[in-house]
């Protein structure tokens, strides 16, 4: 468990206050004084939900949210009691099965959670099957301010004519993260923060290659995302019917990158760059701010010193990242009443305390931009280095940030169709063009079925 996570326990007063309420009441019996019949109490109405614990979070964080839900939901919510789930950012972490409460499997056998957490990605095939209820609605009774969550987060969720099928749970932008120890090591220092696409070239350069007995990489970027935008391309046009991964600046970007990745300069992962910087493996990579908690334990652990920049600017004067966010929604077969998982659904998204108590435990990113000022001021009070770290840099990427919905129809099989294209592109057994055209070709023929 983090170590920040202890500063999340309920505190010894409500405790003391307890003890002392039962002490009151001990002491009144043995004086003759009773007190009235308990009033009957209404049923309880039991609720799941899943929760994303990035960082590895286990048993005991999800204790503490269940806690938090008991004390400042509950508390208002009298006949309502709320199960945390584990997400889909840690399956089977700490010893805990992959929770079936966010496979889509189990949501269509029914038994999934009331509310329902997930990634981007995941979010297409969930609306195919029909699997989240339509909360615009809702959103417009309940008068929740739509202007303060990311206008490319809530693209993502949004399937017209339904509206919204989901509100952000959390934003988590990429930046690099540097291997600092590493980079000194080599003999080279953290470039400014206002580094361009050329000068990175040089650095990822002068690191990468055999160093002693070590290969390293100077950089290691998310394939599937990262490139694509980098000279200004998109995977699929505004209405997601459209993909446009044949387009020139696709093309351009994907030229780009193919050279440096086969002159063992830059290595593609689907997955980002982080665990890679973490296992000194390259002293550049990209990592969202999902991994913050990760990067903080493990280099504590290690002893390794680091820092973070800003994505460096490309031709066009623009940075371009992922916004690797998740969402919550609302289980369309859940058999609970909707007026009470509204109620958990609407305190999720829209409590600034409990983001404020997420942001203790895990570390995860608000899912509002008026909170990013409470989240930097949080994690830096619980976990010290932090205040020592630039992590402003994650605040400001969200003004380029992409949360890029990959597809709207058939979603895994046309996700399977870039992944193997790509995968050939860089094995060198087709050209970025033929490659590119012949998924563009596969993509848009799914589109139309």
């Amino acid at each position: 468990m983090p170590p920040w996570v202890l500063d999340a326990r309920p505190k010894r007063r409500a405790v003391l206050s307890a003890s002392v309420a039962l002490l009151g009441g001990s002491l009144l019996g043995a004086c003759g004084v009773t007190s009235a019949a308990p009033t009957p109490s209404a049923p309880i109405t039991e609720l799941t939900v899943s929760m994303d614990l990035p960082g590895g979070g286990g048993a005991r964080e999800l204790a503490l949210i269940d806690a938090y839900f008991q004390e400042h939901f509950s508390s208002t919510h009298r006949s309502l009691r709320v199960t945390s789930l584990i997400g889909p950012a840690t399956s089977g972490a700490n010893g805990i099965p992959a929770a079936p409460a966010t496979a889509i499997e189990t949501v269509v056998a029914g038994t999934g959670a009331d509310v329902l957490s997930g990634t981007g990605y995941q979010f297409p095939a969930f609306l195919e099957q029909n699997l989240l209820l339509p909360v615009s609605a809702q959103i417009g009774a309940a008068d929740i301010d739509l202007t303060d969550f990311d206008a490319g987060h809530l693209h993502v969720l949004n399937e017209p004519p339904g509206g919204l099928y989901g509100l952000p749970a959390y934003d988590a932008p990429d930046v690099v993260l540097v291997n600092l120890s590493l980079l000194q090591s080599l003999g080279m220092s953290v470039p400014a923060s206002d580094w361009t696409a050329d000068s990175a070239e040089t650095l990822w350069q002068q690191a990468a290659g055999v160093h002693g007995s070590t290969r390293l990489w100077g950089m290691v970027v998310n394939v599937q995302e990262y490139f694509l935008h980098l000279f200004g391309g998109h995977l699929m046009n505004a209405d997601g019917t459209l993909c446009l991964l044949d387009q020139a600046p696709v093309l351009q970007a994907a030229n780009w990158l193919l050279a440096l990745y086969q002159s063992g300069v830059v290595n593609v992962d689907t997955s980002g760059g982080t665990a890679s910087v973490l296992s000194g493996q390259a002293p550049f990579g990209m990592s969202s701010a999902r991994n913050l908690s990760t990067v903080v334990t493990t280099m504590a652990a290690s002893g390794t010193e680091w820092d973070l920049l800003p994505m460096p600017l490309f031709p066009n004067n623009a940075r371009y990242t992922y916004n690797n966010g998740d969402w919550y929604g609302i289980n369309a077969l859940s058999t609970k009443p909707a007026a009470a998982v509204w109620d958990l659904f609407e305190f999720i998204v829209t409590d600034p305390g409990f983001a404020r108590f997420m942001f203790s435990v895990t570390l995860v990113p608000p899912n509002r931009q008026s909170l990013w000022d409470a989240w930097v001021q949080t994690v830096s009070a619980v976990a010290p280095i932090l205040a020592q770290k630039p992590i402003q840099y994650y605040v400001q990427a969200m003004a380029y940030g992409v949360c890029n919905r990959r597809f709207h129809t058939h979603p895994y099989e046309c996700d399977n169709i870039l992944q193997q294209w790509i995968i050939r592109m860089f094995l060198g057994t087709v050209s970025p063009d033929l490659a590119l055209r012949e998924a563009t070709q596969a993509i848009n023929a799914l589109q139309t079925t």
